[in-house]
């Protein structure tokens, strides 16, 4: 049946829609409306893909930051880390990430601070 293929479920906040204007865009829809998302077929090969396993091994090259700002989130993100100025965050890498945002594409490093692993704004730290 459609409930025993069903891979995973994720609940996502549609961002607010752009001023409308006078140009039409040519191109394909990148949401789905509310009567579209019940018909999702799957693809057989989604259910016998294997996916890679979270493994616990010890970091060998980590970096530390030098926290910058204080960063304190009004939306609490699973993802994003809230910090404070002056403390240290262990950085898992100087490898950037990008993310496109509404207006703009930030980078990112991925750090680990109290207890909590999550992305760390790249003008908010000083790697030492």
């Amino acid at each position: 049946s459609d409930a025993d293929s069903l891979l995973s479920q994720f609940c996502v906040q549609t961002p607010p829609p752009p001023p409308k204007s006078a140009v039409k865009p040519s191109g394909q829809r990148r949401f789905l409306k509310k009567k579209e998302v019940g018909k999702i077929i799957l693809s057989p090969l989604a259910v016998t893909t294997k996916y890679p396993k979270f493994q616990d091994r010890p970091v060998t090259c980590l970096k530390y930051g030098k926290v910058l700002k204080t960063v304190m989130r009004q939306s609490k993100n699973p993802y994003l880390l809230e910090y404070k100025k002056g403390d240290v965050v262990a950085l898992l890498s100087e490898e950037k990430i990008k993310l496109k945002g509404q207006l703009w594409t930030k980078e990112w490093y991925v750090g680990y601070y109290q207890g909590k692993l999550g992305l760390v704004h790249t003008k908010n730290v000083l790697i030492v």
